[in-house]
């Protein structure tokens, strides 16, 4: 026989915040607000423990990509060129 699951088993508890705590300076933010008045970075959605999570930063990737293709372009122009 199978056994039947009871909805209420499944049933996740959810919170309500009205403030979220920034992850670079640790002071509150409110909810609805997408940039920490203290330091000034963009924090995302508040997670089930409080916190705001970190917003992807693609500028800062694509600058480090491009630093490091700059330098092997340097090294290959200064020691493997001939």
């Amino acid at each position: 026989m199978a056994r039947k699951k009871d909805p209420a088993a499944n049933k996740v508890e959810t919170k309500t915040f009205t403030v979220k705590k920034c992850p670079y300076c640790y002071t509150y933010v409110a909810v609805k607000d997408m940039q920490c008045n203290a330091c000034g970075k963009r924090v995302g959605v508040v997670d089930s423990s409080g916190w705001a999570r970190k917003v992807f930063d693609w500028q800062a990737y694509l600058g480090a990509v491009m630093a490091v293709i700059m330098f092997l372009a340097f090294y290959y122009w200064a020691f493997l060129a001939e």
